[in-house]
């Protein structure tokens, strides 16, 4: 099984990345040498980290660059989770393009000399002192700098239509399906992305701000488009 900190941090990337491929029990390459793919507590196992729960778990995922995960997106991860104190303390190492960062070099970024460059993936390995805890992964969301949106101008309500109301409806849609057990208006029905702000998208938008603690209006104004933007949100 993956550690819980890893699963965490799997879960994180896939709502972040929808349907990335994100790969965690070694294949019979890396069972011929020590890695965190491999799962301790397991006879014969070669696993590069131990702790003494006698559960069986693996610390390392590599997550594939694919339509959903761009080399731009892949940089960004590791970037971010180099950046961030808090998910250092939870790692061991990072590979990807042809460079490793280790714990134990204080994340020294140095060459790698593996026979794969990991070009196509990002390699993250968990720090086995972390292995239960199941934490999300703040890092995960962050955007870099440049590509940071300047918050809508606008406010969208119930009534408008076109893009944004759009885009908000396929990220409610896709983050959030559990909503439509909880809104009144259409209950257990999926949101749909029709482009129009209607009486079943304003009851999405007000079940978001009651779980964020947000004036539940309805109305997707600066604070409501922050917010979002918080979770993901990209527009």
């Amino acid at each position: 099984m993956r550690s819980k900190n890893m699963q965490t941090l799997t879960v994180d990337i896939k709502r972040r990345y929808p349907n990335t491929v994100v790969y965690g029990v070694g294949d019979d390459a890396h069972k011929t040498r020590i890695s965190d793919h491999n799962e301790d507590d397991t006879p014969g196992s070669l696993a590069a980290q131990s702790d003494p729960d006698n559960i069986p778990e693996h610390r390392a995922i590599d997550v594939m660059i694919g339509p959903n995960f761009s080399k731009t997106n892949a940089q960004l991860l590791v970037d971010n989770l180099l950046a961030d104190p808090a998910a250092r303390i939870r790692l061991q190492y990072i590979i990807h393009n042809g460079y490793i960062w280790k714990r134990t070099t204080q994340w020294k970024k140095t060459e790698y000399k593996g026979t794969d460059d990991h070009s196509g993936h990002v390699h993250i390995s968990g720090h086995v002192s972390d292995d239960e805890n199941d934490a999300h992964w703040p890092a995960v969301d962050k955007l870099a700098p440049s590509l940071t949106p300047t918050p809508p101008a606008q406010v969208v309500k119930k009534g408008d239509t076109g893009e944004t109301v759009k885009h908000i409806q396929e990220f409610l849609r896709r983050n959030f399906p559990v909503y439509r057990h909880y809104v009144p208006y259409m209950q257990g029905r999926l949101l749909n992305v029709d482009s129009i702000f209607g009486g079943q998208t304003e009851a999405w938008v007000k079940e978001f701000q009651r779980r964020t603690s947000l004036p539940r209006d309805g109305i997707v104004g600066p604070k409501t488009f922050a917010k979002l933007r918080q979770y993901g949100y990209e527009y």
